[in-house]
């Protein structure tokens, strides 16, 4: 996968034109909903009315919703851009997943449907008005989830498993999130938002990286070689934490799935000295 950080500069008009494939995208930014556009995502730039009067491309956008001119008291005069923009502009987006932590990014699908028709692969929003703190933290929890091993499966988590441990971690709306965090939100607002997965088991099932290596073996008695150890618990530790573990089976043997690296090894049987 590609990877670019855009932290401190500006997340202009031109750069969502010009978006790669094979890349994750993390959205970190204000969204809206509007009766007639829907669902739209604020740029980092401010609305250029110059261009406005004087640039008919940049016309043409307006008139036809590719971007709007935002104007509240907190994001006054931002260039936002919709789903028709994305469909006008955006170039291959292959194997992209994208993770929208913004207001209204999943209230419906015009957004994700865009990005989708690019031949992007899975992507993950907010069906309202979404508290920032929740919404980071279940995207970035997403994020650093998809690059860990999942236990029970012996592969990378998928976008669905890291979004299911995210959530029961930090709640499955921004509402149980609040409630869990009194010190910080003594009132609530009306509207619930929950994050969504948009299309489908392919989106559900989308992995950053699958595991292509394994660790088998088989565990047997000091004594004779031959004796198998069954039920001994086989653990893997990585950076000096527990990783993976896994039973041997009635003859002995084990077979974890583990990504290219160093690891190391601990082996215990009930009735055996470490």
């Amino acid at each position: 996968r590609n990877s670019h950080d855009y932290k401190g500069e500006t997340v202009n008009l031109d750069l969502v034109k010009n978006l790669p494939s094979n890349t994750l995208v993390f959205w970190n930014g204000h969204g809206g909903y509007g009766p007639f556009v829907r669902a739209f995502l604020c740029s980092g730039e401010s609305f250029n009315w110059t261009k406005w009067w004087f640039d008919i491309n940049y016309f043409n956008d307006c008139v036809q919703d590719r971007i709007i001119c935002r104007g509240t008291k907190k994001q006054d005069d931002l260039a936002c851009f919709t789903s028709k923009f994305i469909s006008h502009y955006c170039g291959d987006l292959s194997n992209d997943c994208f993770i929208l932590a913004s207001c209204h990014s999943l209230q419906d699908t015009n957004i994700a449907d865009a990005l989708l028709c690019k031949n992007a692969e899975a992507v993950l929003g907010f069906s309202d008005t979404v508290y920032t703190g929740y919404c980071l933290l279940i995207g970035g929890k997403c994020v650093s989830y998809m690059t860990e091993i999942n236990s029970e499966t012996g592969n990378y988590y998928t976008l669905r498993e890291a979004l299911n441990r995210s959530m029961s971690e930090e709640g499955s709306n921004d509402i149980e999130f609040a409630h869990k965090h009194p010190e910080t939100f003594t009132s609530f607002k009306a509207e619930i938002a929950e994050p969504r997965i948009w299309e489908g088991n392919d989106a559900d099932n989308y992995r950053l990286l699958n595991a292509t290596g394994q660790l088998s073996g088989k565990v047997c008695k000091a004594s004779d070689r031959t004796t198998a150890i069954p039920n001994a618990t086989v653990t893997v530790y990585k950076n000096g934490r527990a990783y993976l573990s896994q039973k041997t089976d009635a003859n002995g043997n084990y077979l974890i799935n583990l990504a290219e690296g160093e690891y190391y090894v601990d082996i215990k049987a009930s009735g055996y000295i470490d």
